[in-house]
């Protein structure tokens, strides 16, 4: 038997009170979402972005996504 271990996901965002934000779909096996403060080697597995550890933001990244289109959201 055949496991089927890629989805699809939709991402929305909902930033400081206001209503849902769609942001994309991907399939993908799964995203990793981190802080600058846990995102080095994580990020760098996954062909992610260094992200400066005082900055604010948080990093959306795919974990082996079927288009090579997609990039990292931060």
């Amino acid at each position: 038997m055949m496991l089927q271990s890629v989805l699809k996901l939709k991402i929305y965002a909902k930033i400081e009170g206001k209503n849902f934000l769609h942001l994309t779909n991907i399939w993908s096996d799964g995203i990793l979402i981190s802080t600058p403060l846990g995102s080095l080697g994580r990020n760098i597995n996954l062909s992610g972005p260094i992200v400066y550890k005082s900055l604010d933001s948080i990093t959306i990244v795919p974990i082996s996504p079927l288009s090579l289109n997609f990039r990292p959201i931060i």
